[in-house]
């Protein structure tokens, strides 16, 4: 409940960064961390990382093997980050625009954002996709979750784009996207 009110007063604080008004529920988390392989290392990518509720779903359903870069803007957010006590976690505080300075290999496999895309300016939010789609693999995928359907924002980028609705306060919509 503690993370629910931080969350809600960050957006009222900082409505052009903070996208969401509560935490993502579980069923958020488990869909939108679906193509994480427990079996595989992979190089995992999280774009608006918040309090951290996603990235522990996403270490969570990790090979022991594989890397997580956390990529959040909010300085307040970064601590609660660093809470969490795991070796295959690296925060980075700054920009997903960053991507392909920060994680120099572009051999991304997967990519989860939680970064609000409609209320960013459109000419960032173009630059962080096309960044993250040269940042991934050829077999790579990005996932996005929003409170709104925008298919157009990705296909611009990516060849597939498919929409699942989720269970959330309010509705979400993950937006699966493969190259």
């Amino acid at each position: 409940m503690k993370n629910y009110i931080k969350t809600a007063v960050a957006f009222t604080k900082k409505m052009g960064v903070t996208g969401a008004i509560s935490e993502t529920s579980r069923f958020v988390e488990e869909e939108i961390t679906r193509n994480i392989n427990p079996k595989i290392p992979q190089m995992i990518v999280e774009f608006g990382a918040g309090h951290g509720n996603i990235t522990q779903a996403i270490l969570s359903k990790m090979h022991p093997d594989s890397t997580l870069f956390s990529f959040e803007v909010e300085k307040e957010f970064i601590p609660l980050l660093e809470l969490i006590p795991d070796k295959r976690l690296h925060i980075i505080h700054g920009s997903a625009e960053n991507i392909l300075e920060k994680v120099k290999q572009h051999n991304v496999d997967v990519i989860i954002s939680s970064i609000p895309f409609t209320i960013i300016p459109k000419e960032i939010g173009f630059t962080i996709l096309a960044h993250a789609c040269q940042a991934l693999k050829p077999t790579g995928s990005f996932h996005q979750v929003l409170y709104t359907i925008q298919p157009l924002r990705f296909e611009k980028h990516f060849e597939r784009v498919k929409i699942k609705p989720v269970l959330n306060f309010p509705i979400a919509f993950i937006h699966h996207c493969t190259k």
